[in-house]
C-alpha cells in the first residue's frame, strides 16, 4: 500500500495523519490506511503458533468460545432473516460460524483463503466452503459452487485484512441481494486504545492491517455501496484502558452502558441492510 495517493472508497487525494507519517488520513470517510501493510501467508501455522501468542490456544482449541460469538451473532441477525434464508461468510477459518448456522437452520455457504481452514471446514463440518481470496474476482467463482440468492454477508475480523479496500465492499455489495443483511466485526479507532493511547496503538498495530475504521467512518463508506447501518456494538470493553477503577462495580456497569450508547470500543461489530444496489 506504500504506493497509494488517493482514498479507494472515494477518489479523494489522503493526507498523512497528524500522529504518524505512516498512516494516510481520508478528510471525506475519516479512514485510516496503514502505508507499510502487507499481507501474510495464512497457512496452517496462522491458526496455530500466531493465533496462540495472541489469545493463548490454537484457533482450533479456541473453538468453544468461537462457537458461543457465533450463537451471539446469529441471535442479533436472526429477526432480519427467514428461517432458511442463506448465510455467506468471506473468511470463514474452520467453519465454525458457517456450522453454527446450519444448526440452526441456515442454508450456508463461505470464502476462506487459507487450505488448512478451509479443508478443516469441509471435511469435519461438511461446509460448502471455497479456497480463495473473496478480493480476487470472487463473483464468478461463488456463482459456480452457490445457486442459492444470498440473503446475508457475514465477515468476522477480515475486512481489514485485504489490501483494495474498495474491490471488497464492492464485492459484497454485488453479491447480496437487495434487502440481505451484511453482519461484520472489526478493529475499531472508536475506543480507548486509540483516542487515548495513540502511542501503543501505533506500536501494536497489526502489519496485515491494511485499514482502521471508526463507528462513523464506517457508517459512511458502507453508504457509498448502498448500504443502511441498523446497529454497531462494540465488540470488546477495555475500561482498564482509561483507569484500573472503571473496572470495579459499579464503575463497570456504568461503563458498559456508555460504551454501548457511544460504540465506544477497540473493536465493533455491524449490521447494515443493502439498500440499493451499487
Amino acid at each position: 500500500m506504500s504506493g497509494l495517493k488517493n482514498c479507494p472508497h472515494t477518489g479523494q487525494p489522503l493526507i498523512v495523519s497528524e500522529f504518524c507519517d505512516s498512516f494516510l488520513y481520508s478528510e471525506k470517510t475519516g479512514v485510516y490506511y496503514y502505508k507499510n501493510a502487507r499481507s501474510l501467508s495464512y497457512d496452517d501455522n496462522y491458526f496455530s503458533e500466531e493465533y496462540k501468542a495472541q489469545y493463548g490456544k490454537t484457533y482450533i482449541e479456541d473453538e468453544k468460545h468461537l462457537r458461543h460469538l457465533a450463537g451471539i451473532r446469529l441471535k442479533r441477525i436472526k429477526k432480519y432473516l427467514n428461517p432458511h434464508a442463506f448465510i455467506f461468510e468471506i473468511g470463514c477459518a474452520a467453519g465454525f460460524f458457517l456450522d453454527e448456522a446450519k444448526k440452526r437452520g441456515y442454508k450456508t455457504g463461505g470464502m476462506e483463503i487459507s487450505a488448512f481452514a478451509s479443508q478443516h471446514a469441509r471435511e469435519l463440518f461438511n461446509l460448502n466452503v471455497i479456497c480463495h481470496s473473496f478480493a480476487d474476482h470472487p463473483s464468478g467463482i461463488i456463482k459456480r459452487y452457490i445457486t442459492h440468492p444470498i440473503d446475508a454477508i457475514a465477515s468476522f475480523f477480515t475486512i481489514e485484512h485485504f489490501s483494495d479496500q474498495k474491490a471488497v465492499f464492492q464485492n459484497i455489495s454485488q453479491l447480496l441481494k437487495s434487502g440481505g443483511i451484511l453482519s461484520l466485526a472489526l478493529p475499531s479507532i472508536g475506543g480507548p486504545l486509540f483516542r487515548r493511547n495513540r502511542k501503543l496503538w501505533i506500536d501494536t498495530h497489526p502489519e496485515d492491517h491494511f485499514a482502521d475504521y471508526s463507528p462513523d467512518s464506517l457508517k459512511k463508506v458502507l453508504n457509498l455501496y448502498g448500504f443502511r447501518v441498523l446497529k454497531i456494538y462494540p465488540a470488546s470493553y477495555h475500561p482498564e484502558r482509561i483507569h484500573p477503577f472503571l473496572c470495579r462495580f459499579p464503575f463497570s456497569s456504568a461503563y458498559k452502558i456508555y460504551a454501548d450508547l457511544a460504540k465506544y470500543g477497540d473493536t465493533m461489530e455491524v449490521l447494515a441492510v443493502k439498500t440499493q444496489d451499487f
